[in-house]
């Protein structure tokens, strides 16, 4: 881990957020390893972080992922979503087909919620046991 003062950027702290996701974090993932609201838009305007959507960046020289697309659309759910239906298939090379759009089972108490769906997705609730999923 880093070794930033308190209230400094962690840049090595950022680092080990992205590298299981795709180069990608969200902007608590960021505020949580030191970066406010105003340094993030900092690198932003520096070209250094890319905006993928709201409250979703990547870091631009980190190597692109094979289904960061698909992270962007966990890391939307606040890492609560779990693919499904189709787009199970696919990850799991059940299926030839490649999906039209991203399939995703929310927990059933986000059926309530208010929200802007991302493009390409469909959305499904479901209580998910963890004995379900892989």
């Amino acid at each position: 881990m880093g070794t930033a003062r308190r209230g400094q950027p962690d840049w090595d702290r950022l680092f080990d957020i992205v590298a299981g996701q795709s180069g990608l974090f969200t902007a608590q993932q960021a505020l949580e390893a030191g970066y406010s609201p105003q340094v993030l838009a900092h690198h932003v305007g520096a070209g250094r972080f890319h905006r993928v959507r709201r409250g979703i960046y990547r870091l631009v020289h980190f190597p692109a992922g094979e289904h960061e697309d698909l992270v962007a659309v966990w890391l939307w759910s606040e890492q609560q979503g779990l693919f499904s239906h189709q787009t199970a298939l696919a990850l799991h090379t059940l299926s030839d087909a490649l999906p039209h759009r991203v399939h995703l089972t929310l927990p059933a108490d986000w059926k309530q919620r208010r929200f802007h769906v991302p493009a390409g997705t469909v959305f499904h609730h479901a209580v998910v046991g963890k004995t379900e999923r892989v």
